[in-house]
């Protein structure tokens, strides 16, 4: 009979995790939440920046390159004494906008502290035409060489005529 009985409290404790947030509705495996951010760009804007680390792929930093094209580099920090060891699937998803554009590109740098682990490594990048995955969520990923607590995302886009929104809906030290 307590066989019979044990899935109510098992059924409850899995509804309690859920509603609490300890279901599993994140994105990464190594997530950014709880870390910090930063954001540098040239001929662009940006709009919610704190979304490419909240591990909730329902939400994005929105990034405008202006006509003509730009460049944006959006950093994660992991939270106060976490790193990422090498050779795990770190990378952002992102959508870009469908359309033939002269440059486009995501390339990572991972840093350990502030030293560089990885330049320019890993991402996608197209030449007069679409990045693959354009006009879908897509993940762009790298495997960095080392461990590392911060990840950036060196974003170019030219070509453009008029504004174009770049989304990263999250930046994972793991996926």
């Amino acid at each position: 009979m307590h066989s019979k009985n044990i899935g109510l409290p098992c059924a409850a404790l899995a509804l309690l995790l859920a509603a609490c947030g300890g279901g599993d509705g994140g994105y990464c495996t190594g997530s950014f939440q709880g870390g910090d951010h930063n954001v540098v760009c040239t001929n662009c804007s940006w709009d919610r920046p704190e979304a490419a680390i909240d591990n909730d792929p329902g939400s994005y930093a929105s990034l405008i390159i202006g006509s003509g094209g730009g460049a944006v580099t959006l950093r994660g920090y992991a939270p106060e004494g976490l790193s990422f060891p090498a050779n795990v699937d770190a990378g952002a998803l992102m959508r870009f906008p469908p359309g033939n554009f002269v440059n486009t590109s995501v390339r990572f740098n991972s840093y350990n502290g502030n030293l560089p682990v990885d330049v320019l490594s890993g991402g996608g990048m197209a030449g007069y035409g679409e990045i693959p995955g354009a006009g879908s969520e897509s993940y762009y990923q790298m495997f960095p060489l080392a461990g590392f607590d911060s990840l950036e995302a060196v974003i170019t886009l030219s070509g453009n005529s008029e504004p174009v929104e770049v989304r990263v809906y999250e930046l994972c030290g793991d996926r």
